[in-house]
C-alpha cells in the first residue's frame, strides 16, 4: 500500500486548464501522488479539504525586502509570515537591500541571511547597473532569476549595453516604467511653491510617462533580443502598446499588474493620503478596465504585488507634507484574497487566477514545474482556499510589520485557510503554524 507523509483529501485541484477532484499525497516535500477520492492511501497526517479549492502556492514576482539594511521597516521573517498568511509560497525578491544585490558575493550573503529567517521559499533578483555590468554573468551563474533596471543610470546611456549583457548570458531584464527622477524634480517644484497636498502629488506623477517608457523598453528589447518583464503596468496606453508588441510575435515580453491597479483610482489617493503613495500611482476607472481587458486577452501575464512597506511613522509624515511620505505599500498578504474576491464577483475564473498568480510567474522565471503547479514531482506548495469565507481588511490585524495597506475596510470573499510549503504546514486559519524557518532559495532551471 502507498504511504505518504501528508494526505490532503476531498479537495478540488485547480490548474489553468481545469479542476480535478483528487487527493494529494505528499512525501519528502514533494507531491508524491494524485489519487481519486476513496482510494486507500496510508498516511501519517491528513488535512480534510472537502469542497475546497486546492491552488498551487502563489508565486509573487515583485517583492521588496527591507532586510538587510532597512529592518525598521520590515524584516524577512515578518515579510515571509505575511506571504504565508496570504497563500504566497514563493517570493521574487528585488535587489533593493543595503548593500544592493549587485554581485555574486552579495547574492550569497543575502541567500544565507534570508534562509535563516524565511517561512516561505524565495528567489533572488539582481541589480543591473553600469557599475556592475561585468558582474551580470556571475549573478546569473549564482542563480538570480532576473536583472532589475532600477537606477537612473541603468536606463540612461548604458541601457542598451546592459540589455545586451543580460541577453548574452540568457537572463531576464526586469523593467519599471515610472520615472522617479522626474517625479522628484516635479515634486521639488511643487514643494517650493508651497504645494504639499495629495493633489499636488498626483499632479507630479504624469500618467503619460509610463507609456513613453514602455514604448522605449519595447523598442530596445526588440533591438537586443533581450527577454524582458515589464513591472506594474497601470494605464490603458501601456496595455495597448504591449498588446501590439505581442501581436508581432514578441514572445520574450511579459507584463504584470497588481490588485491596486485593477481596483483603485486616483480618487482613492485623495481619500487615503500618504498611506496610498506608491509608484506608479493609481489612475482612472478606464485604466482599470483596460487592465482587466489585458488580463483576459493575455496581454497582461501575471499578478504581482510590488510589496514595498515603509515604517508607519514614515508614512504619517505625509499628513503634514505629502513629499515626506515614501512611496510604497504592503500587499503580499492581501493579493490572493483580493483576487479570489474578484473570482467570486465574476471578473475572472479560478483557473485564470492560477494562471496569473502561480503557473505563469513560475514559467516566466524558469522555476516551473518545481513551482506553480500541483503535479507529481513538483514541490508540495499547496494552498487550501475557502471561497465562502468573508472578512473585512483591518490594517491593524495585518501581519506585515507597518500595519497599513491600500485596502483597509475592503470586503473580502474567499481566502486561503491553509498554506503548505514543501510539505510543511506553515499557516492554518490565518495563524502561523510553524515558527522555524523552513524557506529556501529557488534557482532557475536554465
Amino acid at each position: 500500500m502507498t504511504r505518504v507523509d501528508l494526505l490532503i483529501t476531498g479537495g478540488n485541484i485547480v490548474s489553468p486548464d481545469g479542476i480535478q477532484e483528487l487527493n494529494v499525497g505528499i512525501t519528502d516535500g514533494k507531491i508524491f501522488s494524485l489519487t481519486r477520492y476513496g482510494e486507500d492511501i496510508e498516511h501519517k497526517t491528513e488535512i480534510k479539504a472537502e469542497g475546497k479549492y486546492l491552488l498551487p502556492g502563489c508565486v509573487d514576482a515583485h517583492v521588496h525586502p527591507r532586510d538587510p539594511g532597512f529592518t525598521y521597516k520590515e524584516d524577512f521573517t515578518t515579510l515571509t509570515k505575511a506571504a504565508a498568511v496570504g497563500g504566497v509560497t514563493t517570493i521574487m525578491c528585488q535587489p533593493t537591500t543595503n548593500p544592493s544585490i549587485s554581485n555574486s558575493d552579495m547574492f550569497n550573503r543575502v541567500f544565507q541571511h534570508w534562509r535563516g529567517k524565511a517561512l516561505v521559499d524565495f528567489a533572488i533578483q539582481g541589480m543591473a547597473e553600469p557599475d556592475n555590468i561585468h558582474d551580470i554573468g556571475g549573478l546569473i551563474e549564482a542563480g538570480v532569476v532576473s536583472l532589475e533596471f532600477l537606477g537612473k543610470e541603468s536606463t540612461g546611456s548604458m541601457f542598451k549595453e546592459l540589455l545586451i549583457a543580460v541577453s548574452s548570458h540568457g537572463g531576464i531584464a526586469g523593467l519599471s516604467s515610472e520615472d522617479i527622477h522626474q517625479f522628484l524634480k516635479k515634486g521639488a517644484e511643487f514643494k517650493a511653491a508651497g504645494r504639499n497636498d495629495i493633489l499636488a502629488w498626483i499632479e507630479a506623477l504624469d500618467a503619460g510617462i509610463e507609456a513613453y517608457n514602455v514604448s522605449r523598453s519595447l523598442d530596445l528589447t526588440k533591438e537586443t533580443s533581450c527577454a524582458a518583464h515589464l513591472h506594474m503596468i497601470s494605464t490603458r496606453k501601456s496595455v495597448e502598446l504591449i498588446r501590439n508588441s505581442k501581436s508581432m510575435d514578441r514572445n520574450v515580453i511579459t507584463a504584470e499588474t497588481s490588485p491596486k491597479y485593477l481596483m483603485l483610482t486616483q480618487d482613492d489617493h485623495v481619500g487615503m493620503g500618504p498611506f496610498s503613495t506608491v509608484l506608479p500611482r493609481f489612475k482612472t476607472a478606464d485604466d482599470n478596465e483596460a487592465l482587466w481587458e489585458g488580463i483576459l486577452d493575455n496581454t497582461i501575464d501575471m499578478i504581482a504585488t510590488d510589496h514595498a512597506p515603509h515604517a508607519r511613522h514614515e508614512k504619517e509624515k505625509g499628513f503634514s507634507d505629502i513629499w515626506m511620505s515614501p512611496t510604497g505599500v504592503p500587499e503580499v498578504e492581501l493579493s490572493l484574497p483580493l483576487m479570489l474576491t474578484q473570482v467570486n464577483k465574476g471578473r475572472l475564473s479560478i483557473n485564470k487566477l492560477v494562471d496569473l498568480m502561480c503557473e505563469t510567474p513560475a514559467r516566466t522565471y524558469k522555476i516551473y514545474p518545481q513551482k506553480g503547479v500541483i503535479q507529481v514531482g513538483a514541490d508540495a506548495d499547496v494552498v487550501v482556499t475557502d471561497m465562502n469565507s468573508r472578512r473585512v481588511v483591518k490594517d491593524s490585524m495585518l501581519i506585515t510589520a507597518p500595519k497599513y495597506s491600500a485596502f483597509d475596510g475592503f470586503d473580502l470573499i474567499g481566502g486561503p485557510i491553509v498554506t503548505i510549503v514543501r510539505g510543511n504546514l506553515v499557516m492554518k486559519l490565518g495563524e502561523i503554524a510553524m515558527g522555524e524557518p523552513i524557506g529556501n532559495i529557488v534557482r532557475p532551471n536554465h
